[in-house]
């Protein structure tokens, strides 16, 4: 309704007056010609149906604000320190199954003379290029093959076990020697202390008996064809 000034200096209250403004209050807050029969005439009339005198801890919210509610995922309580909890997309678990992923999809920083970047290139690359053991406190796996499958091209400190000869050789400033565990130019037995050396009768490779050494077999030796012992000057190489 429009404002009215009901009442100003010059106004005289007579039983017009009062039946006026009694009929612009039933006018507002009736339905025009009688007095509400209720609050929800009032609030009607105001256009004030719509309201609800609820506090704010019981208001409702619109149907679309509890409908977006609903689809989100209800957080659980985290419970004990370490309990671990993971979405399914639907609702929350407490206790996941294993994560599995791939060691080739888990990236590593390589570093000593590792050069692969991911879990499982490099565990390819220890397989194929670092010394495998029988355990912790077992035996070293160390190369074997025969005379003819050497490294072509061999670097100072290459082990390896030959079974052409049947021992042990590792390769020096001098070229590929024997060592000592058995095979060519080793002691027999195994005792601390032990009496017996022995060689090969046969040389099938080329060996040269370097500057500032001697050297000793036990003969009769043959050096097979295509091979050669070189004696450098001022060295012996005796055979008894």
């Amino acid at each position: 309704m429009s404002r009215t000034n009901f009442v100003n200096q010059s106004t005289v209250i007579t039983a017009d007056w009062l039946n006026g403004v009694d009929g612009a209050v039933i006018g507002a807050i009736g339905d025009g010609g009688s007095a509400p029969v209720s609050g929800m005439d009032v609030k009607n009339n105001l256009a004030l149906n719509n309201l609800d005198n609820t506090s704010d801890v019981n208001k409702p919210i619109s149907t679309a604000t509890q409908n977006a509610l609903d689809a989100k995922l209800t957080t659980p309580a985290f419970g004990a320190v370490g309990n671990v909890i993971m979405s399914t997309g639907t609702s929350w678990v407490s206790s996941p199954p294993a994560l599995t992923v791939a060691a080739s999809n888990v990236t590593v920083i390589p570093t000593g003379d590792i050069v692969a970047t991911n879990v499982q290139a490099a565990i390819t690359e220890l397989d194929t290029e670092k010394l495998a053991k029988t355990g912790i406190n077992a035996s070293a796996v160390i190369p074997t093959g025969t005379t003819a499958q050497r490294d072509v091209s061999p670097a100072v400190g290459y082990l390896r076990y030959n079974n052409t000869t049947n021992g042990f050789e590792g390769y020096g400033a001098t070229g590929w020697g024997a060592l000592g565990g058995g095979g060519s130019g080793q002691m027999l037995g195994d005792a601390a202390v032990k009496a017996i050396n022995y060689n090969s009768q046969t040389i099938g490779e080329n060996l040269t008996v370097a500057t500032g050494t001697n050297a000793m077999s036990a003969g009769p030796i043959t050096i097979n064809n295509g091979f050669a012992v070189t004696v450098s000057d001022g060295c012996v190489w005796s055979i008894i």
